[in-house]
């Protein structure tokens, strides 16, 4: 019996010293992590956050980014006691994603083009109730003069629990999401659920989890799903 529990004892040693290391190892040489966990709205930007990375097109090209945010995850966030019009835009992956510099973003190209102060904020992934989640949070500090919703196809899906639960492999954003059911704001799984406590806390659990669904999507009908978009 003794020697059973050593084995055990070994095992759980070596599962926690791969763990550690793991969690070193994409933490050091894993894709930079551009969201946070939100309690309202799943996931948000981060703010105050700046980088500049290497991403690919969808031809696989290579090319450099600029990315930054400012306050409240803002991408750029324009002077709200000056006189001149205000726009907001708010969106999902197209505007908060680092898929262009910001000054190279379709936001970025109005504010230096027009004499308007610019805001714009987005999340991978977002639906349209977490953007209206969001404008309600910041519309009363902005006062904009004119609001530009980006909007996706799959954002009716997104704002659906059970089209969303069928359609998507994409648990780390349909575990996360908010839903309307009923008047009111619903999730889909309990605050602790033990799927929350490791993609909101691991770093190597996340990048396992965004491997096995690109595997999912690779092998499942390429017509039904979208492809993922990890936040």
């Amino acid at each position: 019996m003794r020697r059973y529990r050593d084995i055990a004892l070994a095992l759980v040693i070596a599962f926690v010293i791969l763990a550690v290391v793991g969690e070193v190892l994409v933490g050091t040489f894993g894709h930079t992590v551009v969201h946070e966990q939100d309690d309202l709205l799943g996931w948000k930007p981060r703010a105050h956050f700046s980088a500049r990375m290497k991403v690919r097109d969808q031809s696989g090209n290579e090319y450099e980014v600029d990315y930054s945010t400012g306050p409240n995850g803002f991408r750029t966030f324009g002077d709200t006691s000056g006189a001149r019009k205000r726009v907001l835009f708010v969106g999902d992956s197209f505007t908060g994603d680092p898929n262009t510099s910001n000054g190279e973003a379709y936001f970025g190209v109005v504010g230096e083009r027009l004499p308007v102060e610019v805001f714009a904020i987005g999340g991978s992934g977002y639906g349209t109730l977490q953007e209206l989640l969001l404008v309600r949070q910041f519309v009363d500090i902005i006062n904009p003069d004119i609001f530009v919703l980006q909007y996706c196809t799959n954002d009716i899906s997104d704002n659906s629990f059970q089209l969303e639960g069928r359609m998507s492999h994409v648990r780390n954003q349909k575990n996360l999401r908010p839903y309307l059911i009923e008047d009111s704001i619903a999730f889909r799984l309990p605050k602790y659920h033990p799927y929350l406590l490791l993609i909101n806390n691991s770093r190597l659990f996340r990048k396992l989890d965004f491997e096995v669904m690109k595997l999912q999507y690779r092998f499942d009908d390429p017509t039904r799903l979208l492809g993922p978009e990890a936040p």
